[in-house]
């Protein structure tokens, strides 16, 4: 038991030391100099975006701490697109150079759809990042339930482009109970498709519906589920 104890105690300690560490770049010169420049485009118009913010940081592949802390991180700082979605900073990598782990960009711009671009550090002196963000619209979903009984579960994803694809929203009654007749609002990517695709599951059977909507940028849409 003691030893289990003993165990314990350095697994704590060794992802207490998994953590996100702020530092000032510095001067940059030499092999520790990195620079990363890139644009920033609408998706739709590919019109380039003025003043979109561009966070950087810098993540370790924790290993150890792989097993359920979270992986130190390094706020390298952020940097704004000019009038042409144009941006370019130089920073030093002397903080973290020699610790294996990945460089995230994560680009916002008004109410767009926030982009988080990752590269893996090579050793690379320089980057280039070409984003395109997604003009946003607005799925207004109810979901009536009420004319089904014996629910036992119901979720949802809300997928663009393919039902194969990555959610953008959810709703999973496990997690936020069960209402049988309510309003969600979703911010989905404009004038793709968008996937609805539910699961309705009551102590006899099981349903499976894939439904599609495509919206115009910054507009919303109703759309109802009806059980």
């Amino acid at each position: 038991m003691k030893k289990i104890k003993f165990l314990l105690v350095i697994l704590i300690i060794g992802c207490l030391s998994c953590r996100k560490d702020k530092f000032d770049p510095g001067d940059c010169s030499g092999d520790n100099c990195i620079t990363v420049s890139g644009f920033v485009y609408d998706r739709l118009t590919r019109e380039p975006l003025s003043s979109a913010d561009i966070r950087i940081t810098y993540e370790e592949n924790c290993g150890f701490c792989g097993t359920g802390c979270l992986s130190r991180k390094f706020d390298i700082g952020s940097i704004s697109t000019d009038r042409n979605g144009y941006f370019k900073i130089n920073f030093s990598s002397k903080e973290f150079q020699g610790i294996t782990g990945s460089y995230s960009f994560n680009i916002t711009f008004n109410k767009y759809l926030d982009e988080l671009v990752s590269v893996t550090n090579n050793n690379q002196t320089s980057l280039s990042i070409v984003s395109f963000l997604n003009p946003p619209a607005y799925l207004n979903l109810r979901i009536n339930l009420t004319n089904t009984k014996n629910i036992e579960y119901f979720g949802l994803d809300i997928i663009p482009d393919s039902l194969s694809g990555n959610s953008v929203g959810d709703y999973n009654s496990d997690v936020h109970g069960l209402f049988s007749d309510t309003t969600i609002v979703f911010k989905v990517p404009a004038e793709r498709i968008i996937y609805i695709g539910y699961l309705l599951k009551t102590n006899t059977s099981e349903k499976h519906v894939n439904n599609s909507i495509t919206i115009e940028r910054f507009k919303t849409k109703d759309f109802q589920i009806n059980e």
